[in-house]
């Protein structure tokens, strides 16, 4: 397993976490699926990057619950943009937000199992 190494936290009166991010985080059009060992669903990503991802998710994961990831992106090659590539990773719920009826969580990778370098492609 490759350690990702630590991630910044955010704290209180400081610069807004985004400012400490170590990968920058982009928002493509992604199909994401995520299975916690009680529940799999597809969920819509707001956001990823090579250290993690924030998604729209309707089913209430735990706070640092172990997940399975399956990414599927379409048009990273510019030769063939139809074509799609599938991302595979284990990750952990970070942090969960249910402010006004919609939650979110964010989950910070913690291995690829396939795929890294299509990610790497897609947010750089």
């Amino acid at each position: 397993m490759r350690d990702l190494g630590a991630r910044p936290t955010a704290r209180s009166g400081s610069a807004p976490y985004a400012e400490k991010r170590y990968h920058p985080r982009r928002s493509p059009l992604v199909r994401c699926w995520i299975a916690d060992g009680n529940s799999t669903l597809y969920a819509r990503v707001r956001d990823v990057s090579l250290g993690g991802f924030c998604v729209h998710a309707p089913v209430p994961f735990a706070l640092d619950s172990e997940l399975e990831v399956s990414l599927v992106v379409t048009g990273i090659d510019r030769a063939d943009p139809d074509g799609t590539v599938a991302v595979r990773a284990r990750g952990r719920v970070v942090w969960i937000d249910a402010k006004g009826g919609e939650r979110r969580i964010g989950a910070q990778f913690t291995e690829f199992v396939v795929g890294e370098g299509a990610l790497s492609d897609l947010v750089r």
